[in-house]
């Protein structure tokens, strides 16, 4: 069981490592609907999957995009697809994440020697850490900032559930961060019923902003 997930886990960042490239080879909504299947799907399954969807990208050219700029969602849990089509709908693309169904939930493997109850503990316990547990950001701020360069974001969307305490006492420092790294940045506040139109506005005034610069 830890080798299928490992494995599963390396597709989605091998998958995620063709973002990269100017223009990526797979849009933001695309990856999104590919972490939520490796949630819900039985691991057989969707390691064949993962396996024939890399081929499939790696054999196509990058997407055919005008004037898009590659940013960043910074967020929790978003399993409303339809968020990540709202952003993308203004010509952004986004390049990766960091979400709990994102980056922080398959960027870390469990080791496969030794005991595996001592390695899968292991795991929970130094992984990248959502700010529910404490102390998150020694490991969550090096990581966003890693992603940044890596996959040269331009801008960043905080993507905020309403209501969740954790990551608004985080937001003030993770805002320093993004300043002191010169990233613009934009705030969206989500509930059960999303506007698409505060997320247009937003998302176009960020655009916007990064083009200015």
């Amino acid at each position: 069981a830890i080798v299928k997930c490992n494995e599963s886990r390396q597709l989605l960042r091998e998958i995620y490592s063709l973002r990269e490239s100017s223009p990526p080879r797979l849009s933001g909504v695309e990856a999104h609907y590919l972490n939520l299947a490796h949630l819900l799907s039985p691991k057989d399954e969707i390691i064949k999957e993962l396996k024939r969807v890399l081929e499939n990208i790696k054999n196509r050219p990058g997407l055919e995009v005008n004037n898009t700029v590659r940013v960043m969602v910074v967020g929790s849990e978003l399993h409303n697809v339809n968020i990540m089509k709202a952003i993308e709908a203004e010509k952004i693309t986004v390049v990766t994440d960091d979400l709990c169904v994102g980056t922080r939930n398959i960027w870390d493997d469990v080791e496969t020697e030794g005991d595996p109850v001592v390695n899968i503990a292991r795991r929970y316990l130094t992984r990248i850490r959502c700010p529910v547990k404490h102390p998150s950001s020694e490991s969550r701020f090096p990581h966003i900032e890693n992603l940044i360069h890596r996959f040269n974001v331009a801008g960043v969307v905080l993507i905020h559930q309403k209501f969740c305490g954790p990551h608004e006492w985080q937001r003030p420092r993770l805002e320093a961060m993004l300043k002191g790294l010169g990233i613009p940045f934009t705030f969206i506040e989500t509930d059960a019923v999303i506007s698409e139109g505060q997320i247009s506005a937003r998302v176009s005034a960020l655009k916007e902003i990064i083009q200015n610069k």
